[in-house]
């Protein structure tokens, strides 16, 4: 079983915006020798050698210096920790990344919808369905559910499909 990493970020401010800004975070480079040390770790995680790649990236997070590294590396750090069924280092690890606020808007908002299925197996469910109103809202734009829609700014004032 491999895992995707992805890279995302930032609650607060996507709740201030309402959904409808972004959040201007852009891409970042990784330098060269972080780049290679996630290479390594990446084909740990393919050959399900996760406790291998859990060292390396604890390593890793030693010498983060700029926050979307150290984001970068506790999003990996939560798919290495999901795949060892370790879920509530997983949360952990996904909001850490989250409240960096240091990852584009793509990744972050993933991010939210992974914490959102992480809290509905924690059975914190208004927590998951907070988190799942502001994925919706970016991902989506709309939705038809009406306790989404009690929970996000920018789908509140949304019609349901069919009604005037």
């Amino acid at each position: 079983m491999s895992v995707a990493l992805v890279i995302s970020s930032g609650q607060v401010l996507a709740q201030a915006s309402g959904c409808g800004i972004e959040r201007g975070k852009p891409s970042v480079a990784l330098d060269e020798a972080t780049w290679k040390r996630l290479n390594s770790v990446f084909e740990d995680v393919g050959e399900e050698r996760y406790d291998s790649a859990f060292d390396k990236l604890q390593a890793m997070s030693g010498r983060a210096r700029d926050d979307y590294t150290k984001a970068v590396i506790f999003q990996a750090l939560a798919q290495v920790e999901w795949s060892r069924s370790n879920f509530d280092s997983a949360l952990l690890n996904f909001e850490q990344a989250v409240e960096l606020d240091a990852l584009p808007d793509k990744a972050h908002f993933s991010l939210m919808y992974q914490i959102a299925q992480l809290y509905y197996m924690k059975e914190r469910y208004d927590d998951a369905l907070d988190k799942l109103a502001l994925w919706m809202c970016k991902k989506i734009g709309k939705t038809s559910f009406p306790r989404l829609k009690r929970r996000s700014p920018c789908l509140a004032n949304q019609r349901n499909p069919g009604t005037n």
